[in-house]
């Protein structure tokens, strides 16, 4: 009874993605393959990249000296006479560089136009758009139901679960080699947990509750989400769902020696998706820094227990990764250039508004004031601002003249 549902129900959804199939379905492929392949060679192919090897490093590097074009633009209108005629091709300006490593180049995929990688680019960004909003609409509703502890939680889990997704969205885009592939990867998962972990909160939060201490406001749920990127992210990377599953469920049940060995392979991993965690905990620690200078101390906390969990992954669950180019490196420094005036904004910007907070909280207290020159509020009104960014006298200076009565001055 079991298996028949089963059957009904999960089967139809796995194999889907090729996985559990019939043996007679199998069959069926292999038969149709075997001739698509035979009308594939009969066909004829224009060349797209041509791949030289060398005996010498020397070699190499002589023959891209001497083949180097000023600029891209010279290649496009193909200007003979930015170069050398004996470096031209049935008189075509060749665009020469460096090749990837072997296993780096994506070889189905070199010959797609630059058109076709700008859409499906331009798809995928939007179905990541549409992650985001999803994912802000969810913690936000839970945030105002439940609280910042099980929407801090949730902040963890998307930023788990939804760079997943991300990744079945690779499988729609072409990309020459795997360091641009990457490079894809990264800006994307980049992009969704930056807004999700730290802009998202200030979004979602009204001015007023910045520096309160109410379970609603700012403060208690960044100090949430960094206790969940602190404990949960690390232990569900080493507890491998996958890994596990694989392991203990599939691998007993093979059908022979390769199967069961396929599923020993380790999980596999992205460079790129373990970026993202590091310029996330970064933006989230210059973000709220000004407000919360305690994010210092999470975020050297929460980097060095990703380092260990990261260790332990490299060497005892993940499978190795392919050698990919400079390309996601240059994103990451470029990445991490945009931390510092980011830090430098919210240190001069954020104590510049709570001046105004202030004063809104204030009109609050006193609803049947009339504003007029000289309040002075200690800071026991706001005990969590107290040693962070302000002095422990004075905040805000306002007057207050009651309806029906003579004026008063408060200091």
């Amino acid at each position: 009874c079991l298996w028949r549902l089963f059957d009904c129900t999960v089967l139809p959804i796995f194999r889907l993605f090729n996985f559990f199939l019939a043996p007679h379905v199998l069959v069926d492929r292999i038969f149709k393959l075997t001739e698509e392949i035979k009308d594939l060679q009969t066909r004829h192919y224009d060349v797209s990249h041509v791949f030289i090897t060398f005996e010498t490093e020397a070699g190499q590097r002589t023959a891209l000296s001497a083949l180097k074009v000023p600029g891209r633009i010279d290649i496009a209108i193909n200007n003979t006479a930015r170069v050398a005629s004996s470096t031209l091709f049935q008189g075509r300006v060749l665009n020469v560089e460096e090749s990837p490593e072997p296993n780096a180049v994506r070889w189905m995929d070199i010959s797609v136009t630059t058109t076709r990688k700008i859409v499906q680019r331009v798809i995928s960004l939007s179905l990541t758009v549409a992650l985001i909003v999803f994912a802000a609409f969810v913690v936000a509703r839970i945030r105002r139901a439940v609280g910042p502890g099980l929407s801090g939680i949730f902040v963890t889990l998307f930023n788990t679960s939804i760079p997943q997704i991300v990744k079945l969205f690779l499988i729609f885009e072409r990309h020459s080699t795997e360091g641009s592939r990457q490079k894809s990867l990264y800006l994307k998962i980049t992009f969704f947990r930056w807004t999700n972990t730290a802009i998202l909160t200030k979004l979602i939060t009204p001015f007023t509750q910045t520096i309160g201490s109410g379970s609603k406001d700012v403060l208690p749920t960044i100090n949430a989400i960094l206790w969940s990127e602190l404990l949960v992210s690390p232990f569900l990377r080493i507890l491998d769902a996958t890994g596990l599953f694989k392991k203990h469920v599939l691998a007993p049940r093979a059908r022979n020696q390769e199967e069961m060995n396929l599923s020993f392979q380790g999980t596999p991993y992205h460079l790129g998706e373990r970026y993202t965690d590091f310029t996330k905990v970064l933006f989230l620690c210059f973000f709220y820094s000004a407000l919360f200078p305690a994010t210092f101390f999470f975020c050297g906390a929460i980097l060095i227990v990703q380092y260990y969990a990261d260790k332990f992954c490299l060497m005892r669950i993940w499978e190795p990764a392919p050698f990919i180019g400079p390309q996601l490196a240059v994103s990451f420094v470029a990445m991490l250039q945009q931390e510092e005036p980011q830090y430098t904004l919210s240190l001069t910007h954020s104590p510049a508004q709570y001046h105004k907070l202030l004063c809104i909280n204030l009109n609050r207290s006193f609803p049947d004031a009339t504003s007029s020159r000289v309040l002075c509020l200690h800071s026991q009104s706001y005990p969590l601002m107290r040693g962070h960014s302000f002095p422990t006298t004075i905040f805000a200076y306002r007057t207050f003249q009651p309806r029906g009565s003579r004026k008063r001055t408060t200091m």
